[in-house]
């Protein structure tokens, strides 16, 4: 249950946040050093990127789903590297798109750069990889601090990892993984992977061994992973409405509420199929509430939208 003294939500994007933009089934979610969020508009076929000027269109503008260069269809997360270059898997077309940044990244850091205001990407999209590699409809991306990526494969449940600048995979992740959604990987190396659909957890590949163990128990597949600065693990349970939470390493497997009352709706302590979930340095979380069509902000310490 939620607490009785909390505030009244505000979606912070979508048709009734003023000076925003529609959204239509948002899945994928990040923010830039400063801020700014960039998200996929799934069912528009569509990048979503703000700034100091608003929000505005980078990519599939024309909402038209296709297969060429300059097109998505149903995009479904994002992630940059450290040049600024956008990453994205374009799930229905089994890919992974890569869009170069072409000027005005003004500050590169981890996986989250700072982006001058009149920063362009070029428009036309190398593709990165291809369904024989990830399998068709590829779901999940993360790139680390390296600009190593990884990719969730749900056909042969591994998880392909390219190095800095290799054109292939040189190795994969795996160990009894079923139809994984999402990654999310640490500053110290280590990954995290839904495991949900049908064995009911998140698992934690160790950094440089083979020791896979039990991070979190959750009730379904995890649609979006993330690790924040104090080493929370999040998990976004689409089928269940809610993002839920714990503390690494602190003798539980067990998380604990952190939005969403189990119930689909789109009250301000409500979420209906959540999906991809960004945490930032103020530990805020940011969640891409799919079917309501928005993105929700909760501050920290609230289990309702703010």
């Amino acid at each position: 249950m939620f607490p009785l003294n909390v505030f009244t939500a505000v979606t912070i994007v979508g048709a009734t946040a003023p000076g925003t933009i529609t959204l239509n089934t948002p899945y994928g979610i990040t923010l830039d050093a400063n801020g700014y969020l960039f998200i996929t508009d799934y069912t528009n076929n569509r990048i979503i990127g703000s700034g100091p000027y608003g929000y505005r269109c980078l990519f599939g503008c024309t909402s038209v789903a296709g297969s060429a260069s300059t097109q998505l269809y149903y995009p479904s997360s994002l992630s940059f590297d450290t040049y600024g270059n956008l990453f994205v898997a374009d799930y229905y077309n089994g890919r992974i798109l890569k869009f170069i940044l072409a000027s005005n990244s003004c500050s590169l850091s981890y996986n989250q750069p700072t982006f001058c205001s009149n920063a362009l990407w070029y428009s036309n999209a190398s593709t990165f990889a291809s369904s024989s590699t990830i399998g068709s409809l590829p779901y999940g991306i993360f790139i680390d601090g390296i600009n190593t990526v990884y990719v969730t494969n749900r056909i042969n449940n591994t998880i392909p990892v390219w190095p800095q600048w290799s054109s292939t995979p040189t190795r994969n992740i795996s160990g009894n993984l079923n139809r994984s959604y999402s990654i999310f990987v640490s500053i110290n190396g280590d990954v995290y992977v839904d495991n949900g659909y049908t064995n009911g957890r998140v698992d934690k590949f160790t950094f440089n061994t083979s020791n896979v163990i039990t991070a979190m128990n959750v009730s379904g597949s995890c649609y979006g992973l993330f690790v924040d600065s104090i080493n929370n693990l999040y998990c976004s349970l689409k089928d269940f409405h809610q993002v839920v939470t714990l503390l690494l390493n602190n003798g539980t497997t067990i998380p604990t509420i952190a939005a969403g009352n189990g119930s689909a709706g789109s009250l301000s302590n409500m979420l209906n199929s959540p999906q991809g979930i960004y945490v930032d340095s103020n530990l805020n979380l940011y969640i891409a509430d799919s079917a309501n069509n928005r993105i929700q902000f909760v501050q920290t310490g609230q289990l309702n939208g703010v």
